[in-house]
């Protein structure tokens, strides 16, 4: 008699061939019998084999392989529908009993699935009923799937990686996951890593999770370490399913490997830009490239407060005046780096709004009490936004502002002569004039340079003027009058102090 495998508990069976319907001695389930078992017993079981191992996307190839031979084979297409949507029987503690589970939700219903219909059309009255049957226990737990993930965050990007390996030690592609998982999530991004995002999550949670990140992700970033890592079940399994949702849709994704060649990606990936891990500067490369393809979508945002859906104009400013007011607070509070962090979500989202960048610029320099020489070239990029972006003339007082907040500083914390706070100084007034503000440059820096202490203010004015000395009517770059009438008032009030 010919041997065949239980699709419910893969039990090796034998059968009469002449029957469509039997049970199996193993887990009491009622199966379906193919038609002319003798000849393609071996497929049928190979078909069952890979779908009971999780190795859907192979199923489905060896189902789809007996229907080009026999498109009226109800059991292939019933082992069809199965694969799709990632069918698994599993024994359920309390009764004992093999239930399924699936492990690839659809929004379509089971019930409207081609294959299922022709299952039906196809089989015998038997068949249908166990058919039947089965699809409306699958149908119940598609729904209760779906009604979780509707209730889950709309995800901006979803990593995907081995996190064990077959000792079950965690992985270097794990450690790699959660670094590029650590960076977005500082940049804002709603971030589908399974350490994280599954942690102290049931197993039978997972797929409505799983499938509600991979339905909204904008990008899929498939990082392994090893060739075998890509294929490993549930690492294909996620990245072949977003594959397939990326058809048509805005989606992108990106492969990342090290310690191996590209060339041995899985071919599915081999087509796609893929990145060296190991290269310096990888981390920031990747990121620039998930900002520049999120950005790239006007209704499409990172996921901060809720985004990542269509936005309401109207939640755009309550948003952005909720992030301000938060920035504002931690400013009070004295806490930079979360500031900084809020003020960077700020600017994200909403880089037309000049209140973002005057945020960066306080939060990054402890509201105006540092300046690493590392981080002039971003305080002189974000000082432009602030003047562009700013309606005119709240520009200048902003600026004006920025002047006071430096100078005042110095000046209350140091009381001797500093070099190195000179060149800062220098800096600003440099970078005022690179917008063309020359004189209002030195107009506004002397201006509070003379409500602070003169005695040691000459000495920064010397630098900055590049002399050694001031003198009462010269100053190589103070050429106008408003300036030099200025400068004569400051240089006399010094001059009296250092007299006396």
């Amino acid at each position: 008699m010919p041997i065949l495998k239980c699709t419910v508990c893969g039990g090796e069976l034998e059968v009469n061939a002449d029957t469509s319907v039997g049970v199996c001695r193993f887990c009491d389930s009622t199966i379906l019998i193919p038609k002319n078992l003798d000849r393609k017993g071996n497929l049928y079981n190979r078909a069952v084999f890979l779908r009971q191992n999780n190795e859907f996307d192979k199923a489905v190839s060896a189902y789809e392989d007996l229907l080009k031979e026999d498109n009226t084979d109800a059991e292939a297409h019933w082992g069809l529908v199965l694969s799709k949507f990632g069918i698994e029987y599993v024994v359920d503690p309390k009764t004992n009993e093999r239930i399924p589970t699936c492990h690839r939700m659809q929004t379509e219903s089971i019930l409207s699935d081609s294959d299922y219909k022709a299952a039906l059309e196809y089989s015998d009255f038997g068949s249908k009923a166990v058919i039947e049957k089965e699809a409306e226990k699958i149908h119940g737990i598609q729904s209760k799937f779906l009604a979780v993930s509707k209730n889950e965050p709309p995800y901006d990007v979803f990593i995907c990686y081995k996190e064990t390996d077959d000792s079950g030690n965690r992985t270097e592609d794990s450690i790699l996951a959660q670094d590029l998982y650590f960076e977005l999530d500082k940049k804002g991004y709603q971030v589908f890593f399974a350490r994280k995002t599954l942690e102290n999550k049931l197993g039978e949670e997972y797929e409505p999770i799983i499938f509600a990140a991979l339905s909204s992700a904008k990008v899929m970033v498939v990082l392994g370490t090893k060739p075998e890592y890509f294929n490993a079940v549930w690492v294909r399994n996620e990245w072949s399913r977003f594959l397939k949702m990326s058809k048509g849709m805005n989606k992108t994704l990106i492969p990342a490997y090290r310690g191996m060649s590209p060339y041995e990606l899985p071919d599915a990936l081999s087509s796609l830009q893929s990145l060296d891990m190991s290269k310096i500067g990888f981390l920031q490369d990747l990121t620039d490239a998930i900002d520049k393809i999120i950005r790239a979508d006007g209704n499409f945002s990172a996921s901060v407060y809720g985004k990542g859906i269509p936005k309401n104009p109207d939640d755009d400013i309550s948003s952005l005046e909720k992030l301000l007011k938060n920035g504002e607070t931690l400013l009070k509070l004295k806490d930079f780096n979360a500031a900084f962090i809020i003020y960077d979500k700020a600017t994200m989202n909403y880089p037309e709004d000049y209140r973002g960048w005057y945020g960066l610029l306080r939060s990054k320099s402890a509201d105006f009490t540092l300046l690493d020489s590392e981080d002039i070239s971003k305080f002189s990029l974000w000082i432009h936004h602030i003047y562009e972006l700013a309606p005119s003339p709240q520009n200048k007082e902003i600026l004006s502002s920025i002047t006071d907040s430096y100078v005042s500083y110095y000046f209350d914390h140091y009381s001797h002569y500093n070099n190195t706070k000179s060149k800062n100084l220098l800096w600003y007034v440099h970078l005022l004039q690179s917008m063309g503000l020359k004189e209002y440059s030195y107009s506004e820096l002397i201006k509070s340079f003379s409500r602070s202490s003169p005695s040691v203010a000459v000495c920064y004015l010397s630098d900055i003027f590049s002399d050694n000395s001031i003198q009462k009517d010269e100053c190589m770059y103070a050429n106008t009058p408003a300036v030099q009438q200025i400068l004569q008032s400051f240089y006399q009030s010094a001059h009296n102090q250092i007299s006396e």
